[in-house]
């Protein structure tokens, strides 16, 4: 994959470049290249643990109390505080398959398409992988249940989804006709944007407001073009850059000084799809307020 292409799926789920911590393990990667050489998957000795590749997940693990089994982590995975004792096994988008293989977890946890050429090798030596990247908050909730069924903390899922659930419920604002339209920018170079199709937009739509990205896709390049045509009453950078949101003020000419840019403190509540969604939704449905009030 080119290098370009590699920067730019990075920046579609993470806002931060965490270095790969070399660990790896000589037998490992002995024994990954015969099994590819052969083409047949090994019998492994009984395993036991698992390793998450999801800073999402991470913190799912450890809301639901099933972080005595983790065995190690990516460097994204740095919430809550606890998680940093846990040993690294590489960076979100280039994770180790010969520092994985040496741990021998029972199921490995991923974040999905930014890891499958990692996956698929860990698959083929027959590794249990389990694949979390919800799109919409209802697959939230959900994912809580599929990790407590691969952990074994089932009734502790459950319990953590519904307490979750109920948090939304009470932060929560309708949509009404007079709500204002919000941009989220995930990237500041290259721009990009949340659409209808991300779960950033369910966010936005329990807080009261309405995506002023409404293409029909997830996360998609945009530009100052874009961003005027939008018409965003707020610009939520999810990015934040010194002197970003002067220049975004400039590209909107006039209307920007009627338009409210915000650059977020904590952009992971928002950008990963685990338990502390609820603070974002509260953070947003506050912005709305104020900007409405004033």
């Amino acid at each position: 994959m080119p290098a370009g292409d590699r920067k730019l799926r990075g920046k579609l789920l993470t806002l931060k470049n965490i270095h790969f911590i070399s660990r790896g393990s000589i037998f490992a990667g002995f024994l990954y290249s015969v099994i590819t050489v052969c083409g047949c998957a090994p019998s492994r000795p009984e395993s036991a643990g698992y390793i998450s590749l999801s800073p999402a997940v991470t913190e799912i693990i450890y809301c639901i109390g099933a972080e005595d089994q983790l065995l190690a982590r990516t460097g994204y995975c740095d919430w809550p505080p606890e998680a940093l004792k846990k040993p690294i096994v590489g960076s979100f988008d280039a994770p180790s398959v010969e520092l994985i293989s040496s741990l021998n977890p029972e199921v490995i946890f991923s974040a999905g398409a930014p890891q499958s050429l990692q996956t698929e090798k860990l698959s083929r030596l027959g590794f249990n992988i389990i694949s979390i990247s919800p799109s919409t908050v209802e697959e939230l909730l959900n994912s809580f249940l599929t990790v407590g069924r691969a952990t074994g903390r089932i009734s502790e899922a459950a319990s953590a989804a519904a307490a979750l659930k109920k948090k939304l419920e009470e932060a929560s604002v309708p949509v009404s006709s007079d709500s204002p339209r919000v941009y989220a920018e995930i990237s500041a170079d290259p721009m990009m944007a949340a659409g209808s199709r991300s779960y950033l937009n369910g966010i936005i739509e329990l807080s009261g407001g309405v995506n002023a990205a409404s293409l029909d896709k997830d996360y998609f390049i945009t530009g100052y073009e874009y961003l005027i045509r939008s018409a965003p009453d707020i610009v939520l950078l999810l990015e934040p850059r010194a002197g970003r949101e002067e220049r975004i003020r400039r590209s909107l000419g006039p209307e920007g000084e009627r338009i409210r840019i915000v650059s977020v403190k904590n952009p992971d509540i928002y950008i990963r799809p685990g338990p502390r969604i609820d603070e974002a939704v509260r953070e947003l449905a506050a912005i709305i307020s104020q900007s409405s009030d004033e």
